[in-house]
């Protein structure tokens, strides 16, 4: 890959008009979370990469810097992912959208993409409608397979935020923290997604899971804070997890693995 990077003599906040493109090959680094911050306001009316302040494409990498969204329009994104395969990587990447005003505000927008995720935060905030940490949806014929390790991923806001949200897609999902504070996981439209040692938590109130008819979710060696229910309870199995109260959870046919 290219290495961009961000020099010693170039730390700071980079605050950006256009889009910040990480196009195949190239592999753009910083000097560390803290130190190399790369920002925009930008926003737009739907969710492609003119909401976003970066985009990254397939084959290519982010690594060890923040990047900021604080736009107000709409949609605003911290990143856009388009078309990835899982050699398309992000590692310890803080990513904050945040601005307020707007209906929509992602974090990470990923479409038709198998993107790996190491020790990143994702944090979503400020709509007024949805407040998604990681949000994928795959429009083709095959399912996003994203891969998502020791991260942490918060979308804060009652009844908007989401730390996942899924369509098309079976995510795995490893030693990861995933809050929402409406929906931990919301996934729809068919996908197996599948949980390992992980804690998933919402404010209490509402599901920890939200799903449809189509789609499953297997857990295992998974803690869950909040409230503890979830849609289609038999779309779910559960090995080795733990209620809120500390009982082990049980499976939607009545089974138990503890």
């Amino acid at each position: 890959r290219e290495i961009a990077q961000l020099h010693e003599d170039q730390t700071g906040i980079f605050d950006e008009t256009e889009l910040v493109h990480v196009k195949e090959f190239v592999h753009l680094t910083g000097l560390g979370e803290l130190v190399s911050v790369v920002r925009s306001t930008r926003s737009n009316n739907a969710t492609n990469a003119d909401a976003a302040t970066a985009r990254l494409d397939d084959l290519g990498a982010i690594s060890r810097l923040t990047i900021v969204n604080e736009g107000t329009g709409p949609i605003a994104m911290g990143l856009a992912i388009l078309a990835a395969s899982r050699e398309t990587t992000i590692d310890d990447v803080t990513i904050i959208c945040s601005g307020t005003g707007g209906s929509g505000r992602f974090a990470v927008h990923a479409s038709d993409s198998d993107v790996h995720l190491r020790r990143c935060k994702l944090r979503a905030s400020g709509g007024s409608l949805v407040n998604s940490a990681y949000a994928s949806v795959d429009s083709a014929a095959a399912f996003s397979q994203p891969l998502i390790e020791n991260c942490d991923f918060e979308g804060k806001g009652v009844g908007s935020g989401r730390g996942m949200q899924i369509t098309r897609t079976a995510a795995e999902v490893r030693g990861s923290r995933i809050h929402g504070d409406a929906l931990g996981i919301d996934t729809k439209n068919q996908g197996i997604s599948r949980l390992f040692s992980c804690r998933v938590s919402t404010l209490g109130g509402e599901p920890v899971f939200e799903l449809d008819s189509t789609t499953t979710i297997i857990a295992a060696f998974v803690d869950f804070v909040g409230f503890d229910v979830e849609t289609f309870p038999t779309r779910v199995r559960y090995v080795h997890c733990v209620k809120p109260n500390g009982l082990p959870v049980v499976n939607g046919d009545g089974s138990s693995i503890e």
